[in-house]
Order: C-alpha cells, then sequence, then structure tokens
C-alpha cells in the first residue's frame, strides 16, 4: 500500500510541479501578467495530500486591470 501511495504521489507532484496558472488580461491579443514566483508545498496525512500552490504575478501596465486565472487542474483532481 505504501508503494502506490508513494506512486500516486510522484505521479501527482509531476502533474502540479510542471503547472503553472496564467493571468490573462487579453488573450485575443496575447496579453498576460508576468508570473515572478511559484511555490508549491505538499502535506501528505493518512493517504491524503494537501496542495498548496503559491504564485505572485507582476503588472507591469502601470494601471488596474481587469484579469482571468487559469490553473490547469487533471480531470480526475478535486479542487
Amino acid at each position: 500500500m505504501k508503494k502506490l501511495l508513494l506512486l500516486f504521489l510522484v505521479s501527482l507532484m509531476s502533474l502540479v510541479s510542471n503547472a503553472n496558472g496564467v493571468v490573462i488580461i487579453d488573450g485575443a491579443n496575447e496579453t498576460y501578467l508576468r508570473m515572478t514566483q511559484s511555490q508549491i508545498d505538499v502535506i501528505v496525512q493518512n493517504q491524503i495530500a494537501n496542495i498548496v500552490s503559491s504564485q505572485k504575478f507582476i503588472n507591469d501596465f502601470g494601471s488596474s486591470q481587469i484579469i482571468k486565472y487559469a490553473f490547469p487542474v487533471p480531470v480526475q483532481a478535486s479542487v
């Protein structure tokens, strides 16, 4: 059982560690905010993994923007 859990966690981490969110201002014109920092924290207790992804973006446009945030999540994931 421990080997199965370890395999699951390694698979999950490979998905999460390669996934970053994106802040979209205007997708048609490909206008996005630049990410300056990304951190992933994982805590496993009783075979349940809690994963927290923290990201920082910088607004280089000099004014407030209306944005959309997108983050890739596997179909079988719980959010």
